[in-house]
């Protein structure tokens, strides 16, 4: 009986922070975001998305980025983002100087 609370316990642990690597990320995409949004020079607008670029790229991030689509704050946090890069930002990038 004790082996049992204890593997429960143990999966409940785990999920926790699953749970944590992934509103980490959720909170780093938001902040990305909020970086490209309040940039208003090609120098803060290019800083910023080479931070993001960096962020999503690096190898560590891979593991927590396939977690993130499962989970619904960090998959609707990484759309975000990625719908302002492609739409709002890249115009945003041609008409600051």
């Amino acid at each position: 009986m004790k082996n049992l609370i204890l593997i429960v316990m143990t999966i409940i642990v785990l999920t926790a922070c699953g749970d944590n690597t992934t509103s980490k990320m959720t909170e780093q995409l938001v902040k990305y975001k909020e970086q490209m949004v309040a940039c208003d020079t090609l120098k803060t607008c290019t800083t910023a998305s080479f931070e993001y670029a960096t962020y999503i790229g690096h190898p560590d991030t891979a593991k927590v980025l396939a977690k993130c689509e499962k989970n619904n704050k960090c998959y609707e946090a990484m759309m975000d983002i990625t719908t302002y890069l492609f739409t709002d930002h890249l115009a945003k990038l041609m008409a600051v100087k």
